[in-house]
């Protein structure tokens, strides 16, 4: 069995590998980004651009075997990997099917 971390000992929701491109409407642009983890609580990405902690947004992503949605988030972190932002966002008043449809996906093996 796996030693947990001290960030995912902190962390609310459980979170999963996810693969995909994401866009994310941020102070008015859009942007394209690789996203890394997601959860029913946020979703990290890659970034070449820094992001302001504290700024709301609007991020699109596809749910896997599930919706595409639209939902606002707020920017909560950022650190460096490998030369590029890892960037931590959590989303505002997600819809509890959407909620749900990212719970099941992230039980799944």
């Amino acid at each position: 069995m796996q030693k947990e971390t001290a960030v995912e000992s902190l962390r609310k929701y459980p979170r999963k590998p996810y693969k995909r491109l994401i866009s994310i409407l941020y102070k008015g642009q859009y942007y394209t980004f690789e996203s890394i983890e997601l959860s029913e609580g946020g979703l990290s990405f890659l970034s070449d651009l820094v992001l302001d902690n504290g700024t709301e947004c609007i991020v699109n992503l596809q749910i896997p075997k599930g919706d595409f949605v639209s939902v606002r988030g707020t920017i909560r972190h950022s650190s460096k990997i490998d030369g590029q932002l890892n960037i931590g966002m959590s989303f505002d008043k997600m819809a509890f099917s959407n909620k749900r449809q990212i719970r099941s996906f992230v039980a799944a093996r």
